[in-house]
């Protein structure tokens, strides 16, 4: 490695310290070296090459980490009975003892721990920090094995919760700059089989997720909108993925999955806008778009769909003359590159004109909210110093979180949290002004990868809604 003089960093690595880490490989012989970062589509990489004063003037970051998350307070409490012996009514960091004393009772069930004389003693063969992983704090794990004719070879593992949304069947993994197809995801032997690939595309998961609060710790309020920080119970399911070019970060395609759901409890932020910019939205129609071509079976399909929903409205349950009925894609028409596809019956519903102009209306700030959402997760890991797949994001236009107002969630993929929810709730300001500047500074006119998502996955017009939201939150 001193021998090396000039690196590539195909895409920001996602920290400051990360960034000198590598680019330090080079020039170690005291001569003239060279470190290059080729930035993809990605917001967060498009953020970096339009503002270099950010890695070049910038500190490197405080690692985030709550000593308090459950996990993490075990695996400490075990490494430090293993030390010493833990006496009766000791306090622990900022724990009293009524905090403390019910993690030992578990460790006293599982015999790691004997109590004796006031004083808790390890007593397991174990070596406890030798099991505390550096990267994880969930100790399950799935083993990634890269198969080679009748033999496989370990080349790696990634934690049970991370599994979902990495190593599916049809993921692309990429480890020390190589590519690699998942076949398989086996959670029963928790393996994952992997093989070659040569092609250059990447996959994202499609995350279906609903949420419930548990627990608020604090919140702001203004007329715009309405911050929180609590605890938050979310159910994901990955339910199939995209394939995206690495270079242009353009849909390829879209498959389907089928795979369990996956339960978390863990600390998030929620924005719920206020009916101030949702009115604005409406008003302002800002997604006035050319009519979609439907094909040239359009006329036969719609009779079809208005006979089998006996001429009503599937919403008010209004009767209707055949020429008044509207018939609505479920799923966005451009969210598809086969219209077949986008006109399945199953995708299809007869509306009345007032109806179809309200499920529109919904559409369209669905379309702003994702885009937002979108942006946020992709910015916020700059200063949270992680990983964007250290947080998940969910946007709904009509959310039980905030009394059936438009939310905007952002949550801790780690259960119980490890504190980058709590981390953005502190610079949450700072980080919706950035999200506004990507979106300025980004020259596309609909939406693209470096800012909203693609337009034909979030909604033609998902950019001027996205930038309205955020000035309107801003101001």
């Amino acid at each position: 490695m001193g021998k090396v003089d000039a690196i590539v960093m195909m895409g920001y690595p996602g920290s400051i310290s990360s960034f000198f880490q590598q680019s330090g490989r080079a020039g170690r012989r005291n001569q003239t070296s060279a470190a290059i970062l080729i930035a993809s589509a990605s917001p967060m990489d498009q953020y970096i090459i339009r503002h270099d004063e950010y890695v070049r003037k910038g500190n490197p970051e405080n690692a985030l980490l709550d000593p308090n998350n459950p996990l993490i307070l075990l695996n400490h409490l075990k490494s430090a009975a293993f030390e010493l012996p833990f006496k009766e009514f000791e306090q622990f960091g900022n724990l009293d003892w009524s905090k403390v004393h019910p993690y030992f009772e578990i460790l006293c069930t599982f015999s790691d721990i004997v109590r004796r004389n006031s004083s808790y003693y390890w007593i397991a063969q174990e070596y406890p920090a030798s099991e505390v992983s550096l990267r994880n704090i969930n100790q399950n794990s799935i083993v990634l094995r890269l198969a080679d004719g009748k033999n496989s070879v370990v080349i790696g593992e990634v934690d049970y919760q991370s599994a979902f949304r990495t190593v599916y069947p049809g993921a692309v993994y990429l480890h020390d700059g190589n590519s690699y197809l998942v076949q398989n995801l086996n959670l029963e032997d928790s393996t994952a089989e992997l093989i070659p690939l040569e092609e250059d595309y990447i996959t994202e998961p499609r995350v279906n997720n609903s949420i419930k609060v548990e627990s608020v710790v604090q919140f702001n309020q203004n007329d715009k909108y309405k911050s929180t920080f609590g605890e938050l119970h979310v159910i994901e399911k990955v339910s199939g993925f995209k394939r995206i070019d690495w270079k242009t970060q353009q849909l390829l395609g879209i498959e389907e999955l089928r795979l369990p759901e996956r339960e978390l409890l863990t600390k998030g932020v929620w924005l719920c806008l206020s009916p101030t910019i949702v009115n604005s939205l409406r008003e302002n129609n800002l997604w006035q778009s050319d009519p979609n071509q439907y094909g040239n079976t359009w006329a036969k399909i719609r009779s079809a769909i208005i006979a089998r929903d006996a001429n009503r409205c599937q919403v008010c349950g209004l009767l209707l003359d055949h020429p008044t009925h509207h018939i609505h894609h479920k799923v966005p028409f451009r969210s598809f590159t086969d219209p077949d596809m986008a006109n399945q019956p199953s995708n299809l519903i007869t509306l009345c004109p007032v109806c179809h102009k309200r499920v529109e209306q919904n559409v369209r700030i669905r379309s702003g909210l994702a885009g937002v959402a979108y942006l946020l997760a992709n910015i916020s890991p700059l200063f949270l110093m992680c990983d964007y797949r250290d947080i998940g994001y969910f946007s709904e236009p009509e959310s039980d979180l905030c009394e059936k107002q438009p939310v905007i969630a952002i949550y801790d993929q780690f259960p119980g949290g490890i504190g980058l929810a709590a981390k953005l709730f502190e610079k949450l300001d700072e980080v919706l002004r950035q999200c506004l500047q990507a979106l300025n500074d980004c020259p596309c006119s609909q939406g693209c990868p470096s800012c909203v998502g693609p337009s034909g996955e979030n909604g033609v017009g998902g950019k001027e809604s996205a930038k309205q939201i955020l000035t309107l939150i801003i101001k």
